[in-house]
């Protein structure tokens, strides 16, 4: 039997520095326009949120001219989600993929997070090996226990994150996500255009317009009610 992978020692610090992405952005708040591709039907509006890292975020989403269209929140244990065309209100714990049903991505909370300020939700591993890439980029493979791919990173010349591939126990896609675009927003490098691909071939797209780093956010923005309205 094989025993686990060995560590290639350079891929393995290019992978922690990339982790570290604006370790030290601790709340924002932040407009943006939202695009959802799926087989249910395509979405898009404008959308304003609020994040407390590592597990609390707030998203009002209203259509392009002003109506509601849904709006979630987590608070580090639950995510409430109300789809305002269905009048429902849902309720789930927080989870690795606990807003699949939101936004058809199998992700969870902390790894939205994660992607919103610019760093790879990382995927269990237990080596990080590099891989044959051109001048212009680099590649990162994560490889599981059991020598299975588990994610692959790719990052630019200037070793900035350019995309992350999670990839399931199989070997199929599990998602993907794209960093298309950066600004410097208050002495942090964010991203301002991020596009999701899920493996049935879902897509999130998100453009950020502005945001607010390190900006007052109430806790009790993090809070929905779980009682629908009549």
């Amino acid at each position: 039997m094989a025993g686990p992978p060995e560590q290639d020692p350079m891929a393995q610090a290019l992978v922690e520095q990339l982790a570290l992405k604006n370790q030290n952005l601790s709340r924002f708040k932040g407009l943006m326009h939202i695009r959802l591709f799926s087989a249910q039907g395509n979405l898009s509006g404008r959308a304003a949120l609020a994040v407390i890292y590592p597990d609390r975020i707030r998203v009002e989403w209203l259509t392009f001219l002003g109506q509601p269209l849904m709006r979630f929140a987590a608070d580090g244990k639950h995510v409430v989600i109300e789809l305002h065309d269905e009048n429902q209100l849902y309720r789930v714990k927080q989870s690795p993929t606990a807003l699949q049903k939101l936004i058809h991505i199998p992700i969870g909370v902390e790894d939205l997070l994660q992607i919103l300020k610019g760093a790879p939700p990382l995927p269990e591993y237990a080596a990080a090996h590099m891989r044959p890439a051109d001048a212009q980029e680099t590649k990162v493979a994560l490889i599981g226990r059991w020598h299975v791919l588990k994610g692959e990173l790719k990052t630019s010349a200037d070793r900035t994150i350019e995309e992350m591939t999670a990839f399931q126990n199989d070997g199929a896609m599990s998602y993907r996500v794209r960093w298309k675009n950066w600004r410097r927003q208050h002495g942090y490098d964010l991203p301002s255009d991020i596009e999701i691909t899920a493996g049935t071939g879902d897509i999130l797209s998100m453009v950020i317009d502005r945001v607010y780093p390190q900006a007052p956010v109430l806790p009790e923005l993090f809070q929905l009610d779980v009682t629908p309205s009549n």
